[in-house]
C-alpha cells in the first residue's frame, strides 16, 4: 500500500478555507482515487510567529475532523484494523501528526494535559520544533551544538507514553543522533539523504542507519532543493530510495512527499497524481 507521511493539505484547508474537493490543493479527494487504498499523513503545522499555538491547533483540529467526518471515502487512523479496513473498502486512511512542539512549555502538568488531549485526537507523530529550534532543541536551522534539553528528552518520552512518535524530520543533526540514540520511538516523516544533498533538512548516514536499526519509517521529500543543489529531476527520488535501500532500508521507506507546503518539486511532479506514475520498485533492485 502506497503511504505518503506528510502532506500540508489540511493546514492549507484550515488557512485558506478551502474544502478538501478542491482543484487547487496538491492532495484531494478525487486525485487520491488515483492511488487509493493509500495512506496519507496530514501534518498540522503550526507557525513559528503564531502566539496562542495550542488555541490555533485545536481549531485547525476541528477543521480536519469536520473534513473527515463529511468524506465517507475517508477513514480516520486509531488503530491497526483501520489499515485493513481501508484496504478493504479502497479508501484513503488519514493519519495526524503536529508539526512544531512549541505547544509545550515545560510545565509538567500542562505538557501532560497537552499530550492526553494530543493523544484523544489521534494524532500519532509530532515535530519538537520547526526549523529554528526550540526551548527544548535544536531545529535545522539552530546551530549545530544546539541539542536536546533534558526537559525536551521527558516531553519526548511523555509523547511516546502517549503513542505519539517523535519525527526528526525539523531537527538539526546533533539533536536527531541524540533522539535516536534513546529506546523512544522516532519516525523521518520528510527527509531525504545529507550524502546526497547537503542541505541542513537532510539525514546523516548515521541517522539513516539508526532509524534502519530502529526499523523507523523515513519519507523521501519531493522538495526539489532537498534532492538536488541544482534543478531536482525524478532520478534524484531514484536515488534516495537506493541509497537508503544500501543501508538494508528498502521496508523503512516511504514519501514524505511535502505536497501543499513547498512549491517547488522535480520536473514532471506537481501533485499526487504525478507520485502514482513512478515506478519506485526500479529504484531497489
Amino acid at each position: 500500500m502506497y503511504a505518503d507521511l506528510h502532506c500540508d493539505t489540511f493546514y492549507k484547508c484550515f488557512i485558506k478555507n478551502v474544502p478538501f474537493s478542491s482543484p487547487l490543493l496538491d492532495v484531494n479527494l478525487e486525485k487520491s482515487k488515483q492511488l487509493r487504498p493509500y495512506i496519507q499523513t496530514f501534518a498540522h503545522y503550526i507557525p513559528e510567529t503564531v502566539s496562542d499555538k495550542i488555541g490555533f491547533l485545536k481549531s485547525m483540529l476541528e477543521n480536519t475532523y469536520r473534513i473527515i467526518e463529511s468524506e465517507t471515502d475517508i477513514v480516520l487512523f486509531t488503530c491497526k484494523d483501520d489499515i485493513l479496513k481501508a484496504e478493504r473498502e479502497n479508501k484513503l486512511l488519514a493519519v495526524l501528526s503536529v508539526e512544531g512542539g512549541d505547544v509545550f512549555t515545560g510545565d509538567l502538568k500542562n505538557d501532560l494535559d497537552t499530550a492526553k488531549y494530543l493523544e484523544r485526537n489521534n494524532i500519532r507523530f509530532l515535530s519538537m520544533c520547526y526549523n529554528h529550534g526550540s526551548a527544548f532543541c535544536g531545529g535545522a536551522m539552530s546551530k549545530a551544538s544546539t541539542g536536546f534539553t533534558k526537559s525536551g528528552l521527558n516531553i519526548a518520552s511523555m509523547l511516546c507514553d502517549h503513542g505519539i512518535f517523535i519525527d526528526v524530520s525539523h531537527l538539526n543533526h546533533l539533536s536527531t543522533i541524540q533522539l535516536l540514540e534513546t529506546d523512544l520511538n522516532v519516525i523521518a516523516t520528510h527527509s531525504n539523504c545529507f550524502s546526497l544533498c547537503q542541505h541542513q533538512r537532510n539525514l546523516t548516514d548515521k541517522a539513516v542507519e539508526l532509524l534502519i536499526k530502529k526499523d523507523s519509517l523515513i519519507g523521501i521529500n519531493l522538495y526539489s532543493p532537498f534532492l538536488s543543489s541544482t534543478l531536482a529531476s525524478v532520478d534524484d527520488i531514484f536515488d534516495n530510495i537506493a541509497f537508503i535501500s544500501s543501508f538494508g532500508g528498502e521496508h523503512n521507506i516511504a514519501f514524505g512527499a511535502d505536497f501543499d507546503g513547498c512549491d517547488r518539486f522535480p520536473e514532471g511532479i506537481n501533485s499526487i497524481l504525478d507520485v502514482a506514475k513512478l515506478n519506485v520498485s526500479e529504484a531497489v533492485l
